[in-house]
């Protein structure tokens, strides 16, 4: 079953998520600041990209000291669907912003694996 994604962060770790996710049969999409030269659609803000399109996953790649006002942003705009963070999931130990999120994930190193994608622990 292809999801509906978007990455959150592109430098070397959104990277890799977008790639895996449209290895697999995903359909990946990408929030940035920067002008990026990808096969993928790019929005500037996360507001334009969920405004764009639902999402069923939704993956936090950027800075790791803008984890937590992605994530209070995201439930802001009301993203029901999936989300997985990147680690560290914040600089401060602080509580996840209240949200309506369908399930929440810190990535480890098997949202990395491809040799057990549908293990359903990461997704």
């Amino acid at each position: 079953m292809s999801m509906n994604c978007l990455v959150i962060g592109y430098g070397s770790i959104g990277s890799r998520h977008a790639r895996i996710l449209d290895e697999l049969g995903h359909a990946p999409s990408i929030v940035s600041s920067r002008d990026l030269d990808v096969p993928y659609p790019c929005h500037r803000t996360l507001k334009q990209a969920l405004d764009a399109d639902g999402y069923d996953h939704v993956v936090v790649a950027n800075r790791t000291a803008e984890h937590h006002d992605t994530l209070a942003e995201l439930a802001d705009l009301g993203h029901r669907g999936r989300v997985l963070a990147e680690k560290p999931l914040f600089q401060h130990t602080t509580p996840l912003p209240e949200h309506r999120f369908a399930a929440a994930h810190v990535a480890t190193t098997c949202a990395f694996t491809r040799s057990s994608p549908g293990c359903g622990s990461c997704w």
